[in-house]
């Protein structure tokens, strides 16, 4: 039996390649695949160094104009489909208990492992970026969501925090990790059960055979390279704005408002001035690590020479560790979190908002927001005449980036799944890639989620937002409370009310912090709470429950007078009301003896009445200094903001570093397991490509992330770095949509022949759909089709007119080159008039659905098991004369049996 390695060799050598030099010199690719790839991804790089503004407005036009417009149905409905095949093809029994391997293989890694392995590589970095960012925007309605109350005109606040974490599970869930699933199931099948090499074009196999090893292959490869490429670098951006944004607040001592490590001189009083959009003003200047584009090329640099290393040290030496240590650190931060926190609260939250995940799914996964994309009422298509509804913006700043995203990270994190899950059943990989880590996705999101929502609503409540946005209404994200002259009015001449004044200095962002207001100011302003009863200070330390007093007194139960004992709320204010209040003592009733005057005495040391009747305390109570007006905060800062909230500084840095870490090696765990996929990819699927290759292909993707931020460098702030970031994936991932749709159609056709339902020699056509060996016919089908589609319907009969043949010959050439011809008449008559280009585009559809109708008639003659329906539709109305001239070669070939007046060899090549 051959070797896995000479299996490779066999289809290595059938490709196009080169295998030179020896040991750690030693180059073994695709020369084509290598070299279109590199030359594309280059090019790229080098316009987005060049010609920033137009690469930036170009990728803005294609991602948030051009792609939400045409293709978001496409986009939408895409993740529906490929649920529903794997479903299927995990809950027939015959196709899950397949082995990803054969029938003896075990294992590889134990499910720890694996699970550790195929998250890291899944999700990555943007689980922290967006793990507190994204419920709060949700639950804001930040960018016109379509569902928050104040757009519906009904509904609550819980509502929305609820439908906020639905949304988010929506986009982190089973929807996001389905494009890994499907590209990983076929993958493995054909590497372990087929023995093919694992790269992407023999995903094709099913469906085109041999000619994987052609053109056709090269070009799945290119584009699954640029795709994993692009798609890697949109979550290598994130991370390095998010650990620049990170190291500064690190360095600059920052925690909840004030940075404690700036000296207080004069220069440093902007001492943030470096960064993207800013200019130090004379006199003025930076201190210490700047958020810019700069800093965040250096961090991306440093991290790939880190995961290069990681690359070359391979797989179960380097990735499985990293990946071990990466879980290990984000559990560990999602519990201190769990348990530092509203523990209960968060698994309500997580319980409830998964019953209304579940209810809500099938609604929200075939969402389009077409009546929202009409756009305003006075946009002149339809938009919603009473104002109201979400944006047409929105979906394409969420889902549909989301999508984009997701499916580009298909060819890198599907190759990585299949490649660590031999031995495993189809079954087991589908729940372990599909269920398991959206589950996890769950969780996470629900603690980390349900925290922000909950900070937010108490900044809301309490008033602090309200003085973080004062004088900033228009841009609430901009954060700048020194700008607003917020911060400037709580201190001004007022010492007293100043919280942090020597200790250090104060941020420009301290208006969003509560901590940055002393308890009178708060008291002055009224940010706090008004509750209607003194605050337990032994509850949650001091804040969510009325303090109780016990109250003993004699109360008449029937004609009996008791003593008894309850508990009643401690009032508070001046309208509070004396719950123990008693205004004399009674002269009848079973009581009257029993309560004397000691008793209602407000002033006696023994009464058991009137306890509150004095003057009462406030009611207010201060904001809690751990809130910050997460909404006011940017990006980057939000996830820290949260974790700074859970104690002191020296522990908020604590919990902040355990973040970044956890951020850094999530950071090299996708960096390094991109750069080796798209090494085994372009090494025509050797799963030990050589030395060099890695280590070029890993300098390739920091160069490629380094040009996307470089892309958005001269706008005024971070926003075109991540909107280069978001358009790359968003246009990559459209062409990739078609390679999934295939690769879903591919594992149906792979589980059906492995179980033995389909042979996998079951007949084919005679001649593949885009051959071009008869150009004749290809001309003359391209000019005249009717011809042929007449003399194919006499051919394979069953149409109508059939039972002569010879007429039904000549009726259906008229007939289809009529319909044929009239379409180029109505495309000539758009130059007069727009509108018959469509009539002309229906007619062409009808034309190309009786044309798949005649293909599946010839599949059905002869026998033909490749292809069904909707391939005879898709073939018939994208490629009619290449449908035409394979048709053709099938009768001339294998001449049917009992046909009448068949035609001659002279005849087909008219």
């Amino acid at each position: 039996m051959a070797s896995p390695e000479d299996s490779y060799q066999v289809h290595f050598d059938k490709c196009r390649h080169v295998a030179v030099g020896r040991g750690m010199l030693r180059l073994a690719l695709n020369p084509v695949v290598t070299i279109i790839s590199t030359v594309l991804i280059w090019v790229f790089v080098l316009l987005c160094v060049v010609e920033p503004d137009y690469m930036l407005k170009g990728m803005n036009i294609a991602a948030f104009g051009w792609i939400p417009e045409v293709w978001t149905w496409f986009y939408i409905l895409s993740q529906d489909v490929w649920i529903v095949v794997l479903l299927y093809v995990m809950a027939v029994s015959k196709y899950g208990n397949l082995k990803l391997g054969k029938d003896e293989d075990k294992p590889e890694y134990t499910f720890a492992t694996w699970f550790s392995m195929l998250f890291s590589a899944g999700v990555a970095i943007g689980l922290f970026y967006y793990s507190v960012a994204e419920p709060v925007w949700h639950y804001k309605g930040w960018g016109g969501a379509r569902w928050v109350h104040g757009v519906k005109g009904y509904g609550n606040d819980n509502e929305d925090a609820t439908h906020a974490l639905v949304v988010s599970w929506y986009h982190w869930g089973v929807h996001g990790w389905i494009p890994y699933t499907t590209m990983g199931a076929v993958l493995a099948i054909m590497t372990y059960r087929r023995g093919f090499p694992m790269t992407i074009r023999y995903v094709f196999w099913p469906l085109i055979g041999e000619r994987c090893y052609g053109w056709m292959g090269d070009c799945v490869d290119i584009l699954s390279i640029m795709t994993t490429i692009f798609g890697v670098c949109t979550s290598l951006g994130l991370g390095a704005m998010q650990i620049n944004q990170g190291m500064q607040r690190l360095n600059h001592g920052f925690y909840r408002g004030t940075n404690y490590a700036i000296p207080n001189e004069e220069k440093y009083s902007t001492p943030s001035c470096g960064g993207t959009g800013q200019v130090c003003g004379e006199g003025k200047e930076s201190y210490g690590v700047q958020v810019n584009v700069e800093t965040q090329i250096v961090i991306i640099i440093i991290i790939t020479v880190l995961a290069t290393a990681s690359v070359v040290s391979g797989l179960n030496r380097g990735i499985v560790n990293l990946s071990r240590v990466n879980f290990a650190l984000g559990m560990s931060l999602l519990l201190m979190v769990l348990f530092l926190g509203e523990t209960y609260f968060c698994l309500d939250s997580i319980v409830q908002a998964f019953g209304y995940y579940l209810w809500y799914i099938l609604k929200i996964s075939f969402h389009t927001d077409a009546f929202e994309r009409l756009g305003g009422k006075d946009m002149g298509l339809g938009g919603a005449p009473d104002g109201k509804g979400g944006s047409d913006s929105w979906l394409s700043g969420w889902t549909i980036f989301y999508w984009g995203w997701w499916i580009s990270w298909g060819p890198f994190v599907g190759t990585f799944l299949a490649k660590i899950s031999k031995g495993r059943t189809l079954r087991e990989f589908i729940l372990g890639t599909l269920i398991v880590p959206s589950l996890y996705s769950f969780i996470w999101f629900g603690v980390f989620g349900a925290e922000g929502i909950r900070m937010q609503r108490m900044a809301d409540a309490s008033g602090v937002c309200s003085a973080a946005y004062a004088g900033n209404e228009g841009n609430p994200h901009a954060a700048d409370g020194d700008a607003s002259g917020v911060c400037s009015a709580a201190y001004a001449g007022n010492a007293s009310l100043c919280t942090s004044s020597e200790e250090g200095q104060v941020s420009s962002k301290c208006a969003a912090y509560s901590s940055q207001y002393s308890t009178a100011y708060k008291e002055s302003v009224g940010m706090g709470y008004t509750p209607d009863c003194v605050l337990d200070p032994a509850y949650h330390a001091g804040y969510g429950k009325c303090k109780e007093f016990a109250w003993t007194r004699y109360v008449a139960v029937g004609d009996m007078c008791v003593e008894s004992t309850s508990w009643v709320s401690v009032p508070c204010g001046t309208a509070g009301v004396d719950p123990t209040a008693l205004s004399a003592v009674p002269t009848t009733g079973p009581c009257a003896g029993k309560i004397t005057s000691e008793m209602v005495s407000a002033d006696s040391a023994s009464k058991t009445f009137n306890h509150f009747s004095g003057s009462l305390p406030s009611c207010f109570v201060p904001a809690q200094d751990g809130i910050v007006c997460l909404y006011n905060q940017g990006t980057t800062d939000i996830f820290f903001d949260q974790l700074a909230s859970y104690g002191p500084r020296g522990f908020s840095d604590m919990l902040c570093i355990i973040g970044m870490i956890a951020l850094l090696m999530y950071f090299i765990t996708s960096s390094d397991s991109g750069s080796l996929v798209v090494d085994i990819i372009s090494a025509n699927g050797h799963t030990e490509p050589p030395l060099p290759q890695r280590i070029f292909w890993s300098f390739t993707e920091g160069a490629t992330a380094c040009a996307l931020l470089a892309a958005g460098r001269n706008l005024p702030d971070s926003n075109g770095s991540l909107k280069a970031l978001q358009s790359c994936s968003m246009v990559t991932g459209l062409p990739y949509t078609f390679i999934l749709f295939w690769c879903a159609q591919s594992l149906v056709l792979l589980c059906r022949e492995e179980s033995g339902v389909i042979s996998k020699e079951r007949k084919a056509f005679s001649s593949f759909i885009l051959s071009c060996s008869s150009p004749k016919s290809l001309l003359l089908n391209t000019l005249v089709p009717g011809l042929s589609m007449g003399k194919l319907i006499q051919a394979t009969g069953g149409w109508p007119f059939s039972s002569t043949p010879a007429v039904a010959r000549w009726v259906w050439t008229v007939l289809f080159q009529f319909t044929y011809a009239f379409v180029f008449i109505l495309l000539l008559c758009t130059l007069a008039l727009y509108q018959w280009c469509l009539a002309a585009l229906v007619i062409y559809i009808g034309f190309a659905t009786l044309l798949g109708f005649l293909r599946s008639s010839v599949r059905a003659k002869y026998g033909i098991e490749h292809g069904d329906l909707c391939t005879d539709f898709l073939c018939a109305c994208f490629a009619p004369m290449f449908t035409l001239t394979q048709l053709e070669v099938q009768i001339l070939e294998e001449p049917p049996k009992q046909i009448l007046e068949m035609p001659t060899k002279a005849d087909i090549s008219l």
